[in-house]
């Protein structure tokens, strides 16, 4: 992942509040567009889901979904 710093305040927050509760998906970390962040955290084995992803859009918005849009679980 780019330095935290690159975050904008609200990608920081939802970084802050993720990594204080799953330190285990810091690898998965990344940014998105310029400042935002976005985390895929792979899918439990069997799982069509491929990832979980969160993301945060223009400082402001927080999307969770999962990789493929028709999945089941």
């Amino acid at each position: 992942m780019k330095s935290l710093e690159a975050l904008n305040s609200f990608a920081e927050k939802i970084w802050s509040h993720l990594i204080a509760e799953y330190l285990q998906w810091e690898p998965y970390f990344g940014t998105r567009e310029k400042d935002d962040l976005e985390v895929a955290i792979p899918a439990p084995e069997g799982s069509n889901a491929v990832h979980l992803v969160i993301f945060t859009t223009e400082g402001k918005d927080l999307w969770v979904r999962f990789s493929s849009p028709c999945t089941r679980v």
